[in-house]
């Protein structure tokens, strides 16, 4: 089930809980706090599609505005089940939420 507009989640979603088919083979995508979405946008990262802006809590540190961005070609032809999604995350958002280490993301 797609995540809704203004959830708050209390750990990193796999790219399967925020796109039904879990992305698309020769996209990149990457979790943004809001305030840095200028800063992704030059790089040529643009909103996906369809993905609300949700909320990540950690212990009591808690950040309200998420983005799921995305940038690149889906490649032609791929079957939505081949390949692996680059996915990330803003280097912003560990130091945010208070994570000490960076935190692996969930494979998805």
């Amino acid at each position: 089930m797609p995540i809704q507009a203004g959830t708050v989640i209390e750990a990193y979603p796999a790219l399967f809980d925020l796109l039904p088919n879990g992305g698309l083979p020769g996209v990149e995508y990457v979790l943004v706090p809001g305030q840095n979405m200028s800063k992704r946008a030059a790089d040529g990262y643009e909103p996906t599609y369809g993905v609300p802006a949700f909320g990540l809590r950690h212990g009591d540190q808690t950040v309200e505005s998420v983005i799921l961005m995305c940038r690149g070609i889906p490649i032609r032809g791929a079957s939505l089940h081949n390949g692996r999604r680059l996915f990330g995350r803003d280097e912003d958002l560990d130091e945010m939420l208070g994570y000490k280490e960076p935190t692996p993301a969930k494979e998805g």
